[in-house]
This record gives C-alpha cells, sequence and structure tokens, in this order.
C-alpha cells in the first residue's frame, strides 16, 4: 500500500505533538554570554595584532581544560580577542607555550593540518543548538573548517551519537598565523557574505549566536582547552556553547559570487586491451561556470553550467576482491559539497557521487526561523544504477541522461530535537525512482536520544535494464539484472536510541527494508532485510595527568534475516580501546557470527587488533590487523582471512609531508590459496606556501590467484577466465595554487598502466590537465 500526503502530513503533526512534549524538560545551557564591541578601521589580517582595535575587543581566557582533564582550570595561557565590523567577524588568539620550540605547525593543504597545534571557535549563528560551523587555524595560518551536525551523528553502531564534523564544507575566509618567542599568534576573519544568519540581524536588534573558542595542543597527549566548560554527562555539544552578544546592524553585501572556470586536457588512450594497438590523442577545452547568490542573509541559491570535476583529486584505492556489496566513494565535488548536511539523513537516502556527469545544476538552501530547507536540480549525462539485495549488489551505467531532484525540509522542534522530510525524484527515457518519507531526532534527556526514518519509493527500471535493446546484428547492447519489469514499490524503516553520559554508553536500534526498496540518490546497497542490533560500554577515565586517558570496553550484538525470516547473520562481538601516551590508541576485538551466502550457513570467528601512535611531532603510525574465519563468496565455501593495514606519516621539517599506506589481503581455501592481494598508496607533498604545493601521488595493485580453485572455470556451459596475476598502476603529479577553495590553478599528469601475468606494465591511458578558477566577489 503506498504512502498517501494526507497520512504523511498526519504522521508528521503526531510526531511534533510527542516532540514538543518530551523536549521541554531538557534544561537550558548555563553557558556564558560575551558582549562583542563593533570597531572601525582597516583591518590587516597579518598575524601581528598591531591595529589599535585589538585593545578594545572583547578579551576571554581559554580558562578549561577539557581533555584530559575535566573541565580543570587551563594551566596554558590563551587570550582570545573578538570584535566585528559591518563586513566580518574578526577573531585573534595569542597562545602561549612552556616550550615554544615543541609547538607543532606544518606547512599543509586545507583541512589537513589535524595533528597539530590548533586554535579555533565554532559558530552557531541560529543559535538552535543544531548545527554550528568550525574555524581552525595552525601556527602556520593554514585553514581548517567543516560544518557541524548534532542531528545526525557519527556515534555508536552508526545509528546516533555524537555530532557530526563535515571538512569537506568550505568558506571563504581569511587567516594569518606567526610564531613568537613565547607561543604563537593567529588572527581570524569571516565575513558574512560566507555566512548564513537570521535576516532578524539586519535589524537594530541585539541579536546572540553560540559561540566556543579552543586550543588543541599535541603532546604526549593532545590536550583541549575551551572558554566552557564541557560536561560529560550532556551527550548535546552545541548546547554547551557559550553566546557572543551585541551583534547589529551587519549585512553580506550583495553576496553575490561568480566561479568561471577554464578547463583543459589532452588525452593519449588506447583503443583497446591488446598493447600492440596504436594510442589515439583526444583533446578537450569546456569553460564553465559556478555561481552562488545569497538572497537573503539566510537563503542561498547555487549554481552551476558545464562543471569539470575530474582529474584534481584521485580516490582513495580500494581492493575490489571477494566483495558482496558496491563499494563506498566519498563525495569532493564543491557544488555537491556546499551544504551538504542539509540532505543528511539517518538512512543514506542522498548520495551525491551518483550524479556522476552533471550538465548542469542548480541548489538552493537556507534558515528562517526554526524551518530550514534544502533542494537542487541536476541533469547527468549518464544514469547510474546500483541493484541491491540481501546478500549482494551489483551495478551498471546507462549510456543516457536523467533528471534528478532532491527536497529536504527541517523543523526544529522544541530546544534540541528535529522532525524532518525528504523527497528525491530521478528519471530518465523510460526510468523513474522517487524517494519520499519523514525522519526526526529527539533528544529525551541530556544523555538520551530517539533517531528514526521511514521513506517509500517507486521505482521503474529502463528497458536497457533488462537486456532488451539490440544491436543492429541482433546480440543483446546490455545484461539483464533480473530486476522487475514492471513499476514496483518498496519501503524502509530505522529507528535509533542511544544513552552516552560520562561512563556509560547503550545503543540499540533496528532496520527495515523491503525487497522492492530503491534509492538510486542514494547509497543504499542493502535491501530485504530486516536488522536489529544492542550494545553496551562502559567507560573509565584517566585523572588528566597519567599515561591513560581513556578506557571503554563494551559488548554489542546484532541479528539479521530477510524479508521471509530467513537468518542472513547474527554476531556478538566484544572490543576494549585504550588510549595512552604519545596520542596512542589500541582497540582490540572478537566477533562471533553465523552467516548465510548462497544457500548455506557459515559459522565464523574473527579477530581484529589496530593501533595508531604519535611518538614524536613529525612522524606517525598505525597498523590495523584482522584475521579469523571468512567467506569465499566465488564459490560459496569457507575460506580463512588475513588483511593488513600498516600506513605512516612522516613531515620533514615544515614543507614536506608523506604518507604512505599498505593493503595486504589473502583468503586460503581447502584446495590451497584463493588470492593474494597488495595495494600501495604513497602521497609524497612538499608545500611551498600556504597557498601552493607540489604532489605525487602513486597507486599499485597487484593480484595473484590460482584460477584452479575458481569453480566458475570447469563451468561446462560458462566458462569463466581468471587471470592468474593482475597488475594496476597509477600515479599522479600535481601543482597546485589557492588563493581560496575557489580562486585555483591546476596543472597535472596523469597515467594508467596494467598488465597480466608477469609481463611488463603498459600504457592504458595518461592525460594532461589545466584547470583555472577564480571566485569573483560581488
Amino acid at each position: 500500500m503506498g504512502c498517501h500526503p494526507h497520512r504523511l502530513t498526519l504522521r508528521l503533526s503526531i510526531l511534533a505533538f510527542i516532540a514538543t512534549q518530551i523536549c521541554p524538560i531538557i534544561t537550558s545551557a548555563t553557558a556564558s554570554d560575551f558582549r562583542v564591541p563593533r570597531i572601525d578601521g582597516n583591518v590587516q589580517i597579518d598575524g601581528r595584532l598591531e591595529e589599535p582595535f585589538w585593545s578594545d575587543a572583547l578579551h576571554l581566557q581559554l580558562s578549561f581544560e577539557v581533555f584530559p582533564a575535566d573541565n580543570r582550570a587551563a594551566d596554558l595561557v590563551t587570550d582570545v580577542r573578538i570584535a566585528y565590523d559591518k563586513e566580518q567577524l574578526l577573531v585573534a588568539f595569542r597562545a602561549q607555550d612552556g616550550d615554544p620550540s615543541r609547538v607543532r605547525a606544518f606547512y599543509s593543504d586545507r583541512d589537513q593540518a589535524v595533528r597539530e597545534d590548533l586554535v579555533g571557535f565554532i559558530i552557531d549563528p541560529f543559535n538552535d543548538r543544531r548545527r554550528g560551523l568550525l574555524f581552525l587555524v595552525n601556527p602556520m595560518g593554514v585553514q581548517l573548517d567543516a560544518a557541524i551536525d548534532e542531528v545526525v551523528g557519527t556515534g555508536g553502531r552508526n545509528l546516533v551519537g555524537a555530532p557530526s564534523e563535515d571538512y569537506t564544507w568550505d568558506a571563504i575566509w581569511h587567516s594569518a598565523g606567526k610564531l613568537t618567542a613565547d607561543g604563537f599568534v593567529v588572527e581570524i576573519a569571516v565575513p558574512f557574505s560566507s555566512l548564513r544568519f537570521p535576516q532578524s540581524l539586519e535589524s537594530d536588534e541585539d541579536q546572540a549566536w553560540g559561540f566556543m573558542a579552543f586550543r588543541a595542543q599535541p603532546r604526549t597527549q593532545r590536550r583541549r582547552m575551551a572558554s566552557v566548560p564541557i560536561d560529560r554527562d550532556r551527550s548535546c555539544f552545541l548546547c554547551q556553547a557559550g553566546q557572543i552578544t551585541g551583534l547589529r546592524d551587519i549585512r553580506p553585501g550583495r553576496d553575490i559570487e561568480l566561479d568561471p572556470t577554464l578547463t583543459a586536457r589532452r588525452t593519449d588512450q588506447r583503443a583497446g586491451e591488446d598493447p600492440s594497438e596504436p594510442i589515439g590523442r583526444y583533446e578537450d577545452t569546456d569553460v564553465g561556470l559556478s555561481a552562488r547568490w545569497g538572497i537573503t542573509p539566510d537563503l542561498s541559491l547555487n549554481a552551476t553550467l558545464n562543471p569539470d570535476f575530474s582529474q584534481v583529486e584521485a580516490d582513495v584505492a580500494q581492493l575490489e576482491v571477494n566483495r558482496r556489496f558496491a563499494l563506498f566513494f566519498p563525495e569532493k565535488r564543491p557544488f555537491f559539497l556546499e551544504a551538504q548536511d542539509f540532505f543528511r539523513t539517518p538512512l543514506f537516502a542522498v548520495f551525491t557521487r551518483s550524479v556522476v556527469e552533471p550538465d548542469w545544476g542548480l541548489k538552493l538552501t537556507g534558515k528562517q526561523g526554526r524551518s530550514a530547507v534544502g533542494t537542487f536540480l541536476t541533469q547527468d549525462a549518464v544514469t547510474t544504477l546500483v541493484f541491491p539485495g540481501s546478500q549482494s549488489s551489483s551495478s551498471t551505467l546507462i549510456e543516457q541522461h536523467s533528471q534528478a531532484g532532491v527536497l529536504r525540509y527541517r523543523r526544529d522542534v522544541g530546544e534540541t530535537s528535529t522532525l524532518g522530510a525528504l523527497v528525491t525524484d530521478r528519471r530518465g527515457d523510460g526510468y523513474t525512482n522517487r524517494v519520499y518519507g519523514i525522519d526526526g531526532a529527539i533528544r529525551l534527556s541530556d544523555v538520551d536520544r530517539v533517531q528514526f526514518q521511514y521513506l517509500r519509493s517507486q521505482t521503474r527500471y529502463p528497458e536497457l535494464v533488462h537486456g532488451l535493446d539490440e544491436d543492429a546484428d541482433g546480440t543483446l547492447d546490455s545484461e539483464d539484472f533480473g530486476q522487475s519489469r514492471t513499476r514496483f514499490e518498496g519501503s524502509a524503516t530505522t529507528i535509533g536510541y542511544e544513552h552516552r553520559s560520562r561512563h556509560f554508553a547503550a545503543w540499540a536500534g533496528m532496520e527495515d527494508l523491503s525487497r522492492g526498496f530503491r534509492a538510486d540518490l542514494g547509497f543504499m546497497p542493502r535491501v530485504d532485510l530486516r536488522r536489529a542490533e544492542a550494545g553496551i560500554e562502559r567507560i573509565h577515565w584517566g585523572d588528566g595527568d597519567g599515561a591513560i586517558t581513556q578506557i571503554r570496553y563494551g559488548l554489542d550484538a546484532s541479528r539479521a534475516e530477510n524479508q521471509e525470516g530467513e537468518l542472513l547473520e547474527q554476531r556478538i562481538g566484544g572490543s576494549v580501546r585504550i588510549n595512552g601516551p604519545w596520542q596512542s590508541v589500541l582497540v582490540v576485538g572478537l566477533d562471533h557470527e553465523k552467516q548465510a551466502f548462497d544457500g548455506e550457513m557459515f559459522d565464523q570467528n574473527e579477530y581484529a587488533m589496530f593501533y595508531n601512535i604519535r611518538p614524536s611531532g613529525v612522524f606517525t603510525h598505525s597498523l590495523r590487523v584482522s584475521w579469523g574465519d571468512a567467506i569465499d563468496f566465488v564459490n560459496t565455501a569457507s575460506a580463512t582471512r588475513l588483511a593488513v593495514e600498516p600506513e605512516m606519516t612522516l613531515n620533514l621539517g615544515r614543507h614536506f609531508f608523506t604518507q604512505l599506506r599498505h593493503n595486504f589481503e589473502r583468503l586460503d581455501v581447502a584446495g590451497g590459496r584463493l588470492f593474494r592481494a597488495n595495494l600501495f598508496q604513497g602521497n609524497f607533498i612538499y608545500h611551498f606556501t600556504v597557498r601552493s604545493f607540489l604532489r605525487l601521488i602513486l597507486q599499485y595493485r597487484d593480484l595473484k590467484q590460482q584460477p584452479e580453485l575458481f569453480s566458475c572455470t570447469s563451468d561446462p556451459v560458462e566458462p569463466c577466465t581468471i587471470e592468474q596475476r593482475e597488475r594496476r598502476a597509477f600515479s599522479q603529479l600535481l601543482f597546485s595554487y589557492k588563493l581560496n577553495p575557489r580562486t585555483v590553478l591546476f596543472v597535472g599528469y596523469s597515467d594508467n598502466r596494467s598488465a597480466d601475468g608477469d609481463a611488463s606494465l603498459d600504457l592504458d591511458d595518461r592525460t594532461l590537465f589545466l584547470k583555472l578558477g577564480y571566485a569573483w566577489l560581488l
């Protein structure tokens, strides 16, 4: 039965009534208010703090050490100064250090300086304690910024939890840092044109923004100081922020940004798989345009025409062998990253990488009062489809245009709860997929929260999916993926509860995904599933002075069935996590699982260990190991698996950084070793300044298999071909100059090489590329 609009409205109204009755039991934060003075005069962001107005600015101290100590008086002096003018918010830090020679500061790309000394602040312009904006700067002036979301968190078993930090959010703002004899100084200016804030701020009425300043000092422990105390018995982080008041008559100006781009590339590509075939040359030049208009201070319109997102950011390579479900790759494209937190819901119903080659796009996002809205429309030159199942998924790409649209509405309810609605629609020639539903996050107390979502889908696949499109010679142009040839429907439901307090964490949840549910604009590669899980964890804290800062241990269990009630998997596991000296983390775990696949049941024990340590300011090492019973999904047989993933990072001086990562995996079956895979990835970066760097990326995959152990090779009807050895290599050399996130120059070279057997690696393609982008602010 479908979900009618009046029923959807009724459900939302009932939930809103329930939430308003529950939420008032939450106590208000007792945070401090700070009045910020308005200044006039020229501002130069140079990290010197020589302008006279800084002496008249609001002065704060980061008085509380919130980690590893528990709100103890900070013994480090960190002076914060805050002011504003008609165009920007101004914040400065003077951070003293007992041993300035140990300050950790390196040149790096934007959002990458996470392991260094940092100062910064969170602002909540709507003061709704649900969404904040994070601005961080290291002593060299390197910027980090992120969107903070309390509604859809990252805790528990990915049900609900701590606020998420989305570092893909990028704003245009200004910063400078300078090392000094007693520590370092940082100066920051955030233009109001880069922010959304309530339109009432344009009046003469004083308004208040949520505000919290803090500092991170990584040494043997990573100490954190804040302007307000952080109560570990309150799971809402933004609720504990202070407030800055006195803001009035601030305007974003015309708030129009035009970002024209020019992209040129030349690609040499081999026409087929035979190395003796000639290499063809293809040249292409594209002109694109992105634009942003702040219609009001709290409503923005983004548009893009003929965007080019290729060649610059290489995805982290992943091993695909013996995997049942589609692999996830994060979004990196600027247009889709803008305000993507507006579209985040408990179920992954919006995943913008499903739009592969957009011709154009429009996006409208904003918040007014208690209502937040987000919508975007795009046209894609191709159509990607993932066909989910209970035990595996498959996918295809169709060379036909499709149009996609998303509408998201979220309403603040009570003190810190929300209710929302979502509609997605994608359609093409003979193809439609529509998803609609409601969701919410209801905070029951300072430490308890419930999160839920219900979605309904309607889908009809194009004929090409069913193998009905024929070439002139009568051969089929696609394969049949076993999907329904008529319109079909499905539903998805999830609900989760989490308790998070100083000494205990507990979570429980369930999800029910019908066989016919499809979210083609999302990332949900598994359906025909009923799953429940629960877990509990005990937390011990150190005293702030010892080597151990935290110990966590707990148990969790889950059970999953298909819609017919047949067991898919059942697991119980336990883990211990220790945070120790040199910013170290050690995690050990054990899982016992029963798992069904292709009509057989497998009994498995799996062991895992992970550690990460930073023994000095320039070197980090981590190791992830898992071993135990596994399934050979190709032959439907029991197996044993070993996976080892070491990683290291090294800074040489303030300018050079390298990251080395290796993935090793092997699978042994009754007849021998089915495969052994090695995947190496190396990043080598030299930073000339805060704005420019030269980067080399190397990726190499080597897969060795025993074809005789694959049952499909002896199939008398359709025997498969398994190569004994497959190798792939990718390299990219890139020069980057970024004046800001959208005024950029990229010049680079990349190539792909491959080989089967022990032959030398042959060139498949190589590309020279140039990209120019300019942010024109009106």
